[in-house]
């Protein structure tokens, strides 16, 4: 069995969270009636983004399959960068949301 840091391990506990939320957000969307077409799609651009993806690569992807936008028209990133913040809860790139407040000088 191989050696994981503490790191590491806490690493992977929070890709685990941000992906319970995920399937979470995921079945309220279904529960509201969304189609599950447009859940399972979400989906996989939080797959595609927390792999690493930009969200105009995700576009490029969506687009080259010819899956085609809520508006009939292409994808672009300023368009799929929302259903993944909505599906998400948060951008799962995101490492330093809350980070702007610990840096700040008191009294500036």
């Amino acid at each position: 069995m191989p050696f994981i840091t503490k790191k590491k391990h806490r690493a992977l506990i929070g890709e685990i969270e941000q992906l319970q939320q995920t399937v979470t957000s995921l079945k309220r969307a279904i529960q509201r009636g969304e189609t599950p077409t447009n859940v399972s799609l979400a989906f996989e651009m939080v797959v595609m983004r927390s792999n690493g993806m930009t969200y105009d690569q995700i576009a490029d992807e969506l687009n080259s399959r010819g899956v085609a936008s809520p508006k009939g028209s292409r994808w672009y990133g300023s368009t799929v960068r929302p259903h993944v913040l909505k599906a998400n809860g948060s951008d799962p790139l995101n490492r330093t949301q809350n980070r702007g407040k610990r840096n700040r000088k008191v009294g500036a």
